[in-house]
């Protein structure tokens, strides 16, 4: 079934089943007169024509369940009820504040896509007026605001919840009360860099989920993928690939993980643990990197894995660095020790010029078979472009999609 327009003010029609792969999801439960409770999810995917869009959902969570997108429907199956799709409608009709993780998650998409279609070198160099995002969450989001203030009020009430500072004001904007909002330079928790360049990280997510699908259809394993996610934030949306496919799709995942926001996100009651299995190290857990840390991988050493996905803090002159010695140990081992695919996952921000004080090395870009980085919207070449120059004669394109760019790194 095709999907229809999303009515006045949409600037784009939504793309079609096909080329919609969701992978990112947030939403909590609730119930409709009659109807045993669901899921309500804004979910993120990139189209093939480079556009990032949101989807709200009502999803059962069985095969056959329905799509909800704004005020347009793919149905999956034939479990579409009437009634349901009535009352999700009026819903979000009605819908006039978000709430606050909702708020964090959407402003910091806002950023990301005006990064993307910027000359800025970094996604710090973004500053934007709050008058521009009370415009962009009407637009998109359905969400109204009419006052600078209570959007920073209520950024600063859920930077305080979860302890971290995301955001930063400065100056006044172009009225009265207006203020110039910028995302935080001093960044290094799981929870502060989760959504930065959220873009970036759907698409390189896609990347590396396209090759796993290539790899199931090759080979047609007749058991579980054994696959490892590493620390960080950009395994973390590969995981959410998998759990928001674990009801629709067939292949069955042996997951081994040491990163605690993909475990979280795994064990959810809602995903299919009939299909997902997972698997973690022993350790300390450091709850401000969300990460087990620990040298005893024998876990890790006793598995031949299909894929080994990781991410870096830094990449300098062909090195891998963080700024946490105690996380090295793991790191080092998953990349001397253990067997499989390693796919380096980078959205590029992670290229320095120089040295920084604390950081620790722990292997090499040439220890990975595979490097995957996010195409972009932008013509501009940005500063981490030019600093990955230095790597394009150790790669070679292996498959170049409109939002992501998958290289070979050549052996020696």
């Amino acid at each position: 079934m095709a999907p229809v327009n999303r009515g006045a003010g949409s600037r784009n029609p939504v793309p079609s089943l096909d080329s919609r792969p969701v992978v990112y999801t947030q939403g909590q439960e609730e119930s409709v007169a009659g109807f045993p409770p669901e899921k309500r999810t804004s979910e993120y995917g990139v189209a093939s024509n480079g556009h990032i869009f949101m989807i709200t959902a009502t999803t059962l969570f069985t095969p056959g369940s329905e799509f909800l997108y704004n005020s347009s429907i793919i149905s999956r199956g034939k479990r579409f009820s009437e009634r349901v799709f009535e009352t999700r409608m009026t819903k979000q009709e009605n819908k006039h504040r978000l709430k606050r993780k909702e708020l964090v998650r959407n402003i910091f998409f806002i950023f990301s896509e005006e990064y993307e279609k910027s000359d800025a070198d970094t996604i710090w160099d973004i500053k934007l007026p709050v008058e521009t995002l009370i415009t962009h969450l009407k637009e998109h989001y359905k969400a109204q605001y009419t006052k600078s203030m209570w959007i920073r009020t209520q950024i600063r009430r859920y930077e305080r919840e979860i302890g971290e500072r995301l955001f930063d004001f400065t100056g006044k904007g172009k009225s009265e009360g207006d203020y110039i909002i910028s995302i935080n330079r001093k960044m290094n928790a799981f929870r502060q860099h989760h959504h930065l360049y959220i873009t970036y990280k759907i698409k390189i997510a896609n990347g590396i989920y396209g090759n796993i699908q290539n790899f199931i259809a090759s080979r047609k394993p007749d058991r579980p993928l054994n696959i490892l996610l590493g620390s960080g934030t950009n395994p973390y949306f590969v995981a959410n690939i998998i759990a928001g496919k674990s009801w629709t799709r067939e292949e069955r995942y042996n997951i081994y993980t040491h990163n605690l926001g993909i475990i979280k996100k795994l064990c959810n009651s809602r995903i299919n643990s009939e299909r997902i299995k997972i698997f973690s190290p022993a350790g300390r857990i450091n709850l401000h990197k969300q990460t087990i840390m620990g040298d005893d991988n024998s876990l890790y050493r006793s598995v031949e894995f299909d894929f080994i996905i990781q991410s870096t803090q830094y990449l300098y002159e062909g090195t891998l660095f963080v700024d946490n010695e105690e996380e090295i140990y793991r790191k080092r081992d998953i990349l001397d020790h253990c067997t499989g695919t390693k796919i380096l996952a980078l959205v590029k921000d992670e290229l320095i010029d120089k040295p920084r004080e604390g950081m620790v090395a722990y292997g090499s870009l040439n220890q990975y078979d595979f490097i995957i980085t996010p195409q972009t919207r932008s013509n501009k070449k940005r500063k981490y472009d030019f600093l990955f120059e230095q790597y394009e004669k150790q790669l070679d394109a292996e498959i170049v999609n409109w939002n992501y760019l998958i290289h070979r790194v050549k052996k020696d």
